[in-house]
């Protein structure tokens, strides 16, 4: 049995109930939008067709002659299916996009830090080779997360091994270390974050330009703790005096 679905600018099908019951599912087509099959007179709730609701015909749209006259045209089912596909993830690829702020955050945080190690190695007398050392290795730390907060925006599978294994170390941060990073592997390696990551995904992109993300309250969350704990580490630097001896 194949069935097709009404839409204004252009009939969507054929589908298999199955395929239309996933369809349901994921959102991309509702159970009160009409929908008809070869043998009916007239348009029906797709809920009626898949048989989870009682049948109520109605007259509007009138019914194909034939299925043929039912099929929209491929362009129209194309941009049908990127529009539906996009909606579907536009939540998880706001997610790992702004992920890439809390990677630019790493980047001045780690920054700060290091250029503070290395300023105390210059008064603590340690030599110059120490902070040489220190000072390039803040500058390659702040360039690897600069570099990582860059290509998570823009969504390039090549930041997902570096990512993995920042977050895999950052899970020995207890807790809130473990908590963040925890999220940050769901987010980049659940089923809907490897999706996002291919070019099947990126070509729905291209075609859906209209539709945008906004920044997800989870990453605002994240970036609030995140500044929390930076102020706060500042704070205690400041605070805390060297021990002199007599």
């Amino acid at each position: 049995m194949q069935i097709y679905v009404h839409r204004p600018e252009g009939n969507l099908g054929p589908y298999s109930p199955e395929q239309l019951q996933a369809l349901v599912n994921t959102g991309q087509i509702k159970a009160d939008e009409l929908a008809w099959r070869e043998g009916l007179e007239t348009w029906y709730p797709v809920s009626t067709l898949l048989g989870t609701a009682a049948p109520v015909a109605t007259s509007l749209p009138p019914a194909p002659a034939t299925a043929a006259s039912a099929v929209a045209s491929p362009s129209l089912q194309a941009a049908s299916f990127a529009e539906g596909t996009r909606r579907e993830y536009l939540n998880h690829e706001a997610n790992l996009r702004s992920l890439g702020l809390l990677y630019y955050l790493g980047a001045f945080f780690w920054l700060i830090v290091s250029l503070s190690v290395g300023i105390s190695t210059i008064h603590s007398h340690s030599g110059i080779l120490v902070t040489v050392i220190g000072l390039g290795l803040a500058l390659a730390v702040c360039a690897l997360f600069f570099w990582m907060g860059t290509q998570m925006r823009r969504l390039d599978p090549a930041v997902i091994i570096p990512a993995t294994i920042v977050a895999v170390i950052g899970l020995i941060g207890f807790p809130v270390g473990t908590i963040i990073n925890g999220l940050i592997l769901y987010l980049i390696h659940c089923r809907k974050g490897k999706f996002v990551f291919t070019p099947e995904y990126h070509d729905v992109m291209a075609a859906t330009p209209e539709i945008k993300y906004k920044t997800s309250l989870l990453v605002k969350v994240l970036v609030g703790i995140i500044l929390v704990v930076f102020i706060a580490s500042i704070l205690i630097a400041l605070g805390s005096k060297p021990v002199t001896h007599p």
